[in-house]
């Protein structure tokens, strides 16, 4: 949900980047059909997307990584561990740019990322935080249904790219 808003929000302010998503399970598999009908609620369509696994090189490749929970950032970066400064869940990094500011004009994203990592240690990623984590509607149906994680995704989105790309 998070790659076909984040790509969707991008693509409606004129904004290149390559958008992507990846994780730990098997690679090949089609978007299930909940999380397609959530996305079709916010006017986006997932039939064409298939999952793929995160690779060490993809995720060295990656200026900005983003998760949905700490145990996934985890894993994330274990593939590459010199990642960590540029990786995030979502949550954590809308939650920190708030709190140091939106990017300024001209300034680097990965100046803009460090800022945002800082005092941030590697050893807080390691437990599951409700401040951080969205809870995943597959693994936790009695937590949080499609609709609420698609809402609540959708609205994080928003907020990152007002934080790093300004208005527009």
């Amino acid at each position: 949900m998070a790659e076909a808003m984040l790509r969707h929000r991008l693509e409606a302010r004129g904004i290149e980047a390559d958008v992507h998503s990846a994780g730990q399970l098997q690679a090949g598999m089609p978007m299930t059909p909940e999380t397609m009908s959530a996305l079709k609620a916010h006017g986006l369509d997932g039939s064409a997307h298939v999952s793929q696994q995160a690779t060490a090189e993809m995720v060295r490749e990656t200026d900005l990584i983003l998760t949905m929970t700490r145990r996934h950032l985890v894993r994330t970066v274990g593939l590459a561990v010199e990642a960590f400064p540029r990786a995030f869940t979502l949550k954590e990094l809308v939650r920190r740019g708030r709190e140091i500011g939106g990017r300024g004009p001209g300034q680097p994203l990965d100046e803009w990322l460090r800022k945002a990592a800082a005092g941030r240690s590697a050893g807080e990623m390691l437990k599951d935080s409700p401040e951080d984590d969205i809870p995943d509607p597959v693994a936790e149906p009695d937590l949080i249904t499609f609709e609420q994680a698609a809402n609540q995704i959708e609205q994080l989105v928003d907020e990152l790219v007002y934080l790093i790309w300004g208005r527009g």
